[in-house]
């Protein structure tokens, strides 16, 4: 089974200039710049989001819970659940935009995994074009073979998906709040040395 059998893709917004912010349009756009790799799993800083002005020449698709957005340029190109959008966004050029099809045996949180598995991702980026910066077209992404399985091992995946970046977020905690504990140990180290 491909990807194009179970998910329709389709690109984000093209925006022929630079984004410019509009504080009094109802739409916030998506930009790479808002995907923070820091975060277990890589999600997006909705904080960060600006708003913008969008010309209605054509209908204005703005993101939806339940869909995945796969950054399409770039050395990563990670995937991003949509667990809930609170503004009308829009994703830009940069994303993919994957809308799982009506199924009763896909669910769309395991097509998050699998597009975020080490497989999946290097699939993408050896099937990827550009020779100065990587992207990935629509009908790459939608060869990508996806593996059959029942809806029941598919949500055991996704939990264990889930259960792994929560311990990497608890670890990532741990390791700053060490890390800081250890700098103001040699602040006060220095500060007694010049008393």
């Amino acid at each position: 089974m491909k990807l194009g059998d179970i998910a329709e893709i389709s690109t984000g917004r093209t925006f022929r200039t630079a984004v410019k912010e509009d504080v009094r349009s109802p739409y916030k756009v998506l930009q790479l710049s808002n995907v923070n790799y820091k975060k277990f799993p890589i999600d997006i800083d909705w904080e960060g989001l600006v708003n913008v002005e969008v010309a209605k020449t054509k209908g204005i698709e703005t993101l939806k819970t339940g869909q995945i957005v796969v950054v399409a340029k770039g050395s990563k190109k990670p995937a991003l659940y949509i667990n809930e959008v609170l503004d009308s966004v829009i994703a830009t050029q940069h994303f993919l935009v994957l809308n799982a099809k009506l199924a009763d045996d896909i669910d769309s949180r395991f097509i998050w995994v699998y597009l975020n598995s080490e497989y999946a991702q290097q699939w993408v980026l050896s099937n990827s074009g550009g020779s100065y910066q990587s992207s990935l077209s629509i009908k790459v992404l939608s060869e990508l073979p996806v593996p059959r399985i029942s809806l029941k091992k598919q949500r055991l995946i996704v939990d264990c998906y889930l259960s792994v970046q929560h311990e990497l977020a608890l670890y990532q905690a741990l390791t700053k709040a060490r890390t800081n504990q250890l700098n103001n140990v040699f602040s006060e180290l220095a500060k007694e040395q010049i008393s």
